[in-house]
Formats: C-alpha cells, structure tokens, sequence
C-alpha cells in the first residue's frame, strides 16, 4: 500500500486562497471547496463552483501499463465546521483508480460514504493514483468526474473533472553532435502473437540550420529476456532503401520503419534502432499476450494449411508435420506441367499459441532443404545439385483461434531451355507475376507473409546455366518489387 502522505508530498500544497464572485462566505452555508491537480502539482477549480465540472477539468496522459498520481482538495468555505461525502469514480475501460488519504479509502471513495469533517475554512487532500492497464493503446481516452457534497445537503456540491488518455511508451536518443533526436514510441506495452509493434520512429533537427540526414529507416532487434537475440528487424537484402530529404531548423519528420510481426514468447525485450544516428537507443520490455493455443499439433497444423487455395492443401503434412507428396497444377489452368511438392511443417510452442512453418521443395523427389527465415535474399543461397530445384517457407502465428502469416521466402533456380510462368499468392488467390525464359536464379520475401511466391521452374528441360538473379520483395504496405541483374559469378552459383 502506498503511503498517501508522499503522494501528497509530491503535490503543490499551500494555502489556498478563495474569492468566490457572488458568495458570502461569513455566516452564511455554502457548498464545499473542491479542487484537482493532475501529476504536475497544479490545482484547478479553485475559485470556481458547479456542479457540472465546467471550468474544473485537468487533462494528462498516463502510458500504457504505467501509473499517474493526483489529488483532489476539499475545503470548508463556510463559517461552521462542515462533514463532506467524497465520492470519485472507480475508472472504466483501460483506466483504474485508487485512492488514499493516509490508509486505502478506495472502497469508500468508489460508494461515495468517505467523509471528511473541516473546520472553517479548513481543508484535507486525497490522493489518487489512475493505471492504464497493460493492454492500452496509445490514444485511448475517458474523462471522470469527482464531487464533494455537504453531508446535510446533497444540493450542495461541487465537481470536478479528469480527462485522462492513455500516451506512447517512448524512448529517445541524440547523436553525439548534438544536431538530431530520434524518438521511437510504441502504443501498448502488450504485444499480440502474429502482430506488429506498431512502433513510430521520428527524426528532429535540433539546429537552427537546415540537414541532409544521415539517418535513413528505423528497426528493431528482439531478444528474449537473457539478451539473446531473436530476431533483426533490418531489411536483409540489397536494393534501394527508403532515405530521408532535408529537414528545416526544428522540424520532425517520421521516418519508414521495418517493423516485424510477434512469434515469441514475452517478456521481449525490443532495442530500438535509427539507422544512422549513431546513438544506442534505450530498449523497452513488452509484455505479450498469451491468447490460447490450438488444442493440438495437428490442429495447428491444420489451421496452417487452411488458407483459401494454399499449395499446401496437395500435400498437407502430416499431424505432427511428417513430409507428403503432392502435385500443384498451374492456378491460372495454363497448359504447364504440374509442380511435384513434398512438404512438410515445423512446429513451436509458445506461451499461449504456436508457430508454424510449411516448407516444400520441388521435384517432390528433390535433395532436403530448409530455408532459415534470417537468410540474406539479394539471391539465393547454394541450393543443392544443379537441375532446377525449388524450396520456400511460410510461416504463420496460430492460436485456438486465428492464424496471421509472419514471412514468406522462395528460392529456386530454373536451368535449361523453355519459359518459367511465376504465381504469386494473396488474399487467397493466384495471379500470374512473370514469365521469361530459363537461366536464373531467383528469390522472393514478403515480410509479413501476406503473399507467396511460386516459378514452375520445372517447364526447363535439358542443363544450362544461370546468368541472371531475379529478385522480388515485398514490403508491408507496398506492391511487388522485382529486380533483375546479372549474376555476379556470370554463371550457376
């Protein structure tokens, strides 16, 4: 419990000093003196009695999973000693409050049977503390109203209001010139399986002078809570980044963020990075929620290889994810030879849901190959022999009841003579991407899983090499982007 009188301590106190327009004070009944302060100290609705509120309202930002501290006055503005009902709100929705004055009078407070007796002119504080709970996200607001009645006459009140919304967690860092901020905010301290942080990055010129930033995008590293690194939210390929352009004297800009959806267990600890700046960013710990697993592997499973016309329905991997076979013919119907699949899945327990990966490799009768979802893209790795080959990976978070992709990754090299037809998978339909002609090694990400990516490279007959490297990324909130270049050997890596 805490001690109400520190709360108080930390509040402006003084003498309070009334000058009611309209009412006499000497001699005559009045309603009491009510007044709040917010964490800042300041006390407003002195002076000033209603009982709507108007004119008495304090506004402030507590963050998510964190705690705020105000107090309320309450003062005799008769001349006879008066007994005052205290009555404040228990809080709603994201918003908690407790109350103290010198023990817990939550209880009493919340009924409206917490009294107080002042002399005239005398005045007592009660403290409060209001949490958001751990699940708030940033914006979330209520507005509560407090009141203090004489005892003997409930016509006689005074109320006052607290407006209260819930704030970004937030972090921030400055080069070592001195020249730029950057200050990096997320809206919950509770993070949801299969779903981004939604953290914001901004950049501020600190200067009275206009910058060309060095700075380019902001990410983020996961580690768990020993400080092992579980995930590196920086795009791992080479192509164009997102850049920054001049930024005025004291202007903010935000800046393009690689964000990454949830597959861990929490607490996380999630370390901030402003590519560029050249500051170490302060970490925040992020609670995740447990939402319910699947009630079994298979069901998991299952739910993986549910997606409306998900290759994997041709060769769904057993309940505990052993490899199936399977043909997947052409989406669109064209008169190509069907894809042979063998496919299996991955499965990984966590606190309160599961992750899944569905691998496959074509020719069915292929080498065994698993892409590792941190694998650098800009072309593929070695694959294994040297016929066409296929391998991909896509990786979801299932719970008892939802499934979110997270990533997606393909790698395949196409050699011989004739076309390759490329699909691209999204929103549970097939849509043709590319073709072109034999002779390439190819790789395609999608960050969040969103799409999925397939060449029939087996429409190559005979050997041949691989002279170009076709890469396609997807990031979220923007189309397809493919690149196409030599390969750097000029021939099959």
């Amino acid at each position: 419990m805490r001690r109400p009188a520190l709360v108080i301590g930390l509040l402006a106190v003084g003498l309070w000093n009334f000058a009611l327009a309209g009412v006499t004070i000497a001699g005559t009944a009045t309603a009491p003196g009510l007044a709040i302060a917010g964490p800042d100290g300041e006390y407003v609705g002195r002076g000033v009695q209603n009982g709507t509120g108007a004119g008495q309202t304090v506004a402030f930002t507590v963050p998510s999973g964190g705690e705020r501290y105000g107090a309320l006055r309450i003062k005799n503005l008769g001349s006879a000693t008066q007994t005052v009902l205290v009555r404040g709100s228990a809080g709603r929705g994201p918003f908690t409050f407790s109350y103290y004055a010198y023990e817990d009078v939550t209880e009493q407070v919340v009924a409206g049977t917490f009294s107080i007796t002042l002399r005239p002119g005398g005045f007592e504080n009660v403290g409060f503390s209001v949490t958001a709970s751990a699940d708030s996200r940033a914006g979330e607001s209520a507005e509560f109203r407090f009141r203090a009645v004489d005892q003997n006459d409930p016509a006689m009140l005074d109320v006052v209001r607290a407006r209260i919304t819930v704030g970004p967690n937030s972090v921030w860092g400055v080069n070592y010139r001195g020249t730029l901020r950057c200050d990096v905010s997320v809206p919950s301290r509770t993070l949801h399986p299969g779903y981004e942080t939604h953290a914001e990055f901004t950049l501020t010129n600190l200067t009275d002078r206009e910058l060309r930033p060095p700075v380019h995008f902001g990410y983020l590293v996961f580690l768990d809570q020993s400080g092992h690194r579980l995930w590196d939210s920086a795009p791992n390929y080479e192509g164009p980044r997102p850049t920054i352009q001049k930024i005025g004297p004291h202007r903010t800009v935000r800046m393009y963020v690689y964000d990454a959806r949830v597959r861990w267990s929490g607490p996380l600890r999630v370390r901030p990075v402003c590519e560029g700046l050249g500051a170490r960013m302060p970490e925040f710990t992020l609670r995740v929620a447990s939402p319910g697993a699947p009630a079994t592997t298979a069901a998991a499973v299952d739910a993986a290889v549910g997606l409306p016309n998900s290759p994997f329905q041709v060769c769904h991997p057993g309940p505990n994810g052993e490899p199936a076979t399977g043909e997947f013919p052409a989406p669109d119907g064209r008169d190509i030879p069907a894809l042979t699949l063998r496919c299996w899945a991955e499965v990984r327990e966590e606190d309160g849901f599961d992750v899944v990966a569905l691998n496959m490799v074509s020719p069915s009768d292929g080498p065994d190959y698993t892409i590792d979802e941190g694998t650098f893209v800009f072309g593929p790795p070695q694959l294994p022999g040297d016929d066409s080959f296929l391998a991909a990976r896509w990786s979801f978070v299932v719970t008892k009841d939802r499934l979110r992709p997270y990533i997606s990754i393909t790698f395949d090299r196409a050699v011989g003579e004739g076309t390759v037809y490329g699909y691209d998978w999204h929103d549970g339909a097939w849509s043709e991407a590319h073709h072109g002609v034999c002779g390439f090694e190819g790789s395609a990400l999608a960050f969040v899983g969103t799409y999925f990516f397939l060449d029939f490279v087996n429409g190559c007959t005979g050997d041949g090499s691989t002279s170009r490297t076709r890469v396609t990324v997807v990031e979220p909130g923007r189309p397809p982007a493919t690149v196409v270049r030599p390969t750097a050997s000029g021939g099959r890596r």
